[in-house]
Formats: C-alpha cells, sequence, structure tokens
C-alpha cells in the first residue's frame, strides 16, 4: 500500500483534559497513538496522563484502509493514496470519539489490531 508520516489525528485542551493522537504507517502498518491528561486522573491513579497505542499489521491495516475508502464511497485503488488516507482519517475519525468509531468498525469488520493502555 503505503506509508504515511506522524501527523495529528486529533488534539483538544477542554476544562477538564487535555488530549492528542497521532496517526502514522511504517512498513504498511497503521499506528495510531493518544495521550489524555485529565486532572482527576492524577487523582484518581497518581498519574498525569493516560496513554495507549493501537497497532495494526499489514494485513490488516490493508483491509481497513480499502474499508474505510469503500465506506466513503471510493473504490478506485489508484485514488486511495497516503495523502486521501489521511484526510479521511482527519475528516471522519478527527475528533474524541474517533478511535472508538475506529475500534467499532474493525470488531465488525474482523480486522485485528493489539491495543496497550498505561497510565
Amino acid at each position: 500500500m503505503f506509508d504515511l508520516n506522524k501527523f495529528i489525528l486529533f488534539e483538544a485542551d477542554g476544562d477538564s483534559v487535555h488530549s492528542i493522537e497521532w496517526a502514522a504507517i511504517t512498513n504498511g502498518c497503521l499506528y495510531i497513538n493518544g495521550q489524555d491528561f485529565p486532572k482527576t486522573l492524577k487523582e484518581a491513579w497518581a498519574s498525569e496522563e493516560f496513554e495507549y497505542a493501537y497497532s495494526f499489521t499489514k494485513e490488516h491495516t490493508e483491509r481497513l484502509i480499502v474499508l474505510l475508502f469503500q465506506a466513503n464511497g471510493e473504490s478506485d485503488a489508484k485514488k486511495m493514496t497516503a495523502k486521501a488516507f489521511k484526510e479521511l482519517l482527519l475528516a471522519h475519525y478527527g475528533d474524541y470519539t474517533g478511535c472508538r468509531r475506529i475500534r467499532v468498525l474493525c470488531e465488525k469488520n474482523h480486522i485485528q489490531y493489539k491495543l496497550l493502555t498505561w497510565y
């Protein structure tokens, strides 16, 4: 498929939390990493941040890319470029619930990923 340099998928600074997510495709594998810095987290878990990382194999990255393009009306493989994929992710998943919606989409379509969390 293609590789995609790391870019900010979502960033928000609210009264109770600062969140940021990055996405990249390296060696054909999709990675989405995020950090949340909620004010209440330190009180609850004695930590100042919550981190998470999604990683997809090359096979499952390709399946997800095709699925996302098709879900948005694009079936021409020549138009499935890194730039178009980045724009698609930003437009449809670049918000606070984007990772959750990607996770649900993957589960419904049997696209596997690893999710690591730590704080």
